[in-house]
């Protein structure tokens, strides 16, 4: 019983870090460039101010051609909305841990 119960209290972790992962890598850059496009970059500028955006480098995404302060501004709020659309399916990870934890109880 013991073990049933460690693997439902530590399994997760793993799971959660796992699925966060993956919604972020497949998330970020999409959002990042939808934003950019919005605000008014041109298409041919996306994979270097994406790049710069998604690893916090501001310097390599203001190099981009046809950036402004408002595209960087649009591109970073995207880049936060991504983060907060990965965590919030950790909380769906947390509440299947609390149901199998609960049902081996």
């Amino acid at each position: 019983m013991n073990l049933i119960l460690y693997l439902a209290a530590h399994t997760p972790l793993p799971v959660a870090t796992a699925v966060w992962t993956q919604k972020l890598t497949d998330a970020l850059p999409v959002m990042i460039a939808e934003a950019a496009i919005k605000a008014g970059l041109p298409p041919t500028s996306l994979k270097i101010f994406v790049t710069g955006i998604a690893t916090n480098n501001v310097t390599l995404a203001e190099t981009a051609p046809g950036v402004t302060p408002a595209i960087v501004m649009a591109g970073g709020a995207a880049a936060l909305d991504a983060y907060a659309f990965a965590l919030k399916y950790i909380w769906i990870v947390g509440a299947y841990k609390n149901f199998l934890f609960e049902a081996l109880i």
